[in-house]
């Protein structure tokens, strides 16, 4: 399906980076400057592989984001990335970005984004404010996905599971085994992940909460 201007428009104007742009200059830079590309489930949209510096945001579906092995995080319509690699030294992003169904997605080089923001300084401060967030994100997934607490495994379990924000369970019974863990460690482990706010239980959907 193809995807508008006036859509493209209105989810760049959504996200932190660029929701201080000006309109018609961005409008400019989705015509003359952006590359629309649609990927099936399961194809690599962003990964190490990659040569070309580029942002790029979700325009419909949705995609998981993995370091190595583990889930970091899941990507919707509306959500940016290659944002914290665009103007490194290092050569390659160290995530991966993988089609988790039916996708499309908008790209912009790394002269456009710096042309935009030259043009327009109030980019630079969303650039620096969504930095500022994913750096806090990222180090909060780290840290549980390399503790050995409960706790932090279930969490862990639970984000590497998720689809839009929602991990289902079959029972908790089956859960403990899998994680090879006690059942009432376990009952401990969702009270106290509920009570710090990390989670929100809905009968067997577990709601994993997103912070900045």
């Amino acid at each position: 399906m193809e995807i508008s201007t006036e859509l493209k428009l209105e989810l760049l104007k959504s996200s932190k980076i660029f929701e201080n742009a000006d309109s018609k200059e961005l409008k400019r830079i989705i015509e003359n400057s952006s590359r629309t590309r649609h990927f099936h489930r399961g194809e690599i949209i962003f990964s190490q592989k990659d040569e070309t510096r580029a942002i790029g945001i979700i325009l419909s579906g949705s995609a998981q984001v993995k370091k190595g092995r583990a889930s970091i995080s899941t990507l919707t319509q509306g959500d940016i990335f290659g944002a914290v690699t665009l103007f490194s030294d290092e050569p390659n992003p160290a995530t991966s970005i993988t089609a988790k169904v039916e996708c499309s997605a908008m790209f912009f080089e790394k002269d456009a984004v710096q042309a935009l923001i030259l043009s327009c300084p109030q980019i630079a401060v969303g650039f620096a404010s969504y930095l500022s967030n994913r750096i806090r994100f990222l180090t909060r997934r780290i840290e549980l996905l390399t503790a050995g607490d409960c706790d932090s495994k279930l969490l862990s379990f639970l984000l590497d599971r998720e689809e839009n924000g929602v991990a289902e369970i079959e029972s908790c019974a089956d859960l403990a085994r899998k994680l090879d863990v006690g059942r009432a460690s376990l009952y401990r482990a969702l009270d106290n992940l509920e009570k710090c706010g990390e989670i929100r239980r809905d009968g067997k959907k577990i709601f994993i909460v997103e912070k900045d």
